[in-house]
């Protein structure tokens, strides 16, 4: 990652450095939509094409999302000593969420219609 200066804890980003990179994604999917409009105009075949990569790389980015919101959940929840209910009320979602985050169940696998 370019730009990061290390000035968080043990040597990584520092919070504000994660809002700076939460905000340049947002930016970059904007410019993404223009761009992808603009190229429909002439090639919407490669549009439609580029397009699908995004949903890709964005559902990919999604799933580490919320892999990386249920860690901190569940870090939260241990350093804290909370009660699921505890948890809850801390970060704003319900109880059943909260266990949800902090005890994930595995997925079930795809079924071959889900499959591309």
């Amino acid at each position: 990652m370019t730009g990061m200066t290390g000035n968080g804890p043990s040597g990584g980003p520092d919070l504000r450095e994660v809002a700076d990179l939460i905000a340049h994604i947002t930016e970059d999917v904007q410019a993404l939509e223009s761009a992808l409009r603009s190229v429909a105009q002439t090639n919407p075949a490669s549009a439609f094409s580029e397009a699908g990569r995004l949903i890709d790389t964005l559902g990919k980015a999604l799933e580490t999302a919320g892999a990386l919101r249920a860690h901190a959940a569940k870090c939260i929840h241990q350093t804290e000593a909370l009660s699921l209910a505890g948890l809850a009320k801390r970060i704003g979602v319900s109880k059943a969420r909260a266990d949800q985050l902090v005890n994930p169940r595995p997925k079930p696998p795809k079924r071959k219609a889900d499959q591309p």
